[in-house]
């Protein structure tokens, strides 16, 4: 018995929306618990405790649009296998938490907000023009271009911002 009989759906066919969703979930399940160490790491070295009200309000104001997308994008893998609406679905609500944080965090963290929003709003353009919009040109699947969609938004968005703020030694 293969891993990917678990997959099989009603029809038959492999639910590679499910399993594209449960993949990048697990992506950011590691990503949330190393961020947490770094947290943890930071507000140690403060002598503050890890749910002083700074986190709470970082949490909370991320919480909306993350658990939006999460639930949204669900829905758009794994009922209509739309990987890459599923990626743009992650990459708005990101740019919206990130946007939500300017009464929290230094307004450092505004100027990736608005690259994933810029990112997002013209990948909708994209897609909405020409359907799976980076799957035809590139000659890949759709879920391949979602990744690509994934690692170019979140992969090098923060790695641009991240080398950004090390020149200018911004916080």
């Amino acid at each position: 018995m293969g891993i990917y009989q678990v997959w099989i759906g009603q029809d038959g066919r492999v639910l590679q929306g499910r399993r594209f969703y449960l993949e990048w979930a697990s992506v950011l399940a590691v990503v949330l618990v190393s961020g947490g160490g770094l947290w943890w790491r930071l507000v140690r070295a403060t002598g503050k405790p890890f749910w002083w009200s700074g986190t709470r309000r970082v949490l909370f104001a991320l919480l909306p649009a993350l658990l939006a997308g999460a639930v949204v994008s669900y829905e758009i893998a794994s009922g209509y296998d739309e990987f890459e609406l599923c990626a743009l679905c992650w990459v708005m609500c990101y740019a919206a938490g990130l946007l939500s944080l300017r009464q929290v965090l230094p307004s450092s963290l505004q100027v990736p907000g608005w690259k994933f929003l810029v990112t997002g709003v013209l990948i909708a353009f994209f897609w909405r023009r020409y359907g799976a919009a980076l799957a035809p040109q590139f000659g890949v699947s759709e879920a391949e271009s979602a990744a690509v969609i994934m690692v170019l938004s979140f992969g090098f968005l923060h790695l641009v911002h991240g080398v950004t703020m090390l020149l200018t030694k911004r916080e």
